[in-house]
C-alpha cells in the first residue's frame, strides 16, 4: 500500500526527501498516536461529552418519574 493511504500514517518528508518520522518518545502509550497535548485535549472533549449526556439522561429520568413512578 501506497504512504499516506486509508490505511497508512501519513510520510512527513524532511528538507532532503528523506522521510521524517515523528519522535517516538513524544507519543503517550501503547498504540494511542497521540501527543500528550492531543491526549489532553481528547480527555477534555470526553469528559464534557459525559457530563452533558449524563445531564441529560438525570433530566429524562426525572420527567419520567414525574410522568409515571416506578417504585
Amino acid at each position: 500500500m501506497p504512504p499516506g493511504s486509508a490505511f497508512h500514517a501519513p510520510a512527513l518528508v524532511g528538507n532532503n526527501g528523506d522521510v521524517v518520522m515523528d519522535d517516538p518518545n513524544e507519543r503517550v502509550g501503547l498504540r494511542t498516536y497521540l501527543t500528550q497535548d492531543e491526549a489532553k485535549e481528547f480527555h477534555k472533549i470526553f469528559v464534557m461529552s459525559f457530563l452533558i449526556f449524563t445531564a441529560v439522561a438525570v433530566v429524562a429520568h426525572v420527567l419520567v418519574w414525574n410522568w409515571r413512578p416506578w417504585l
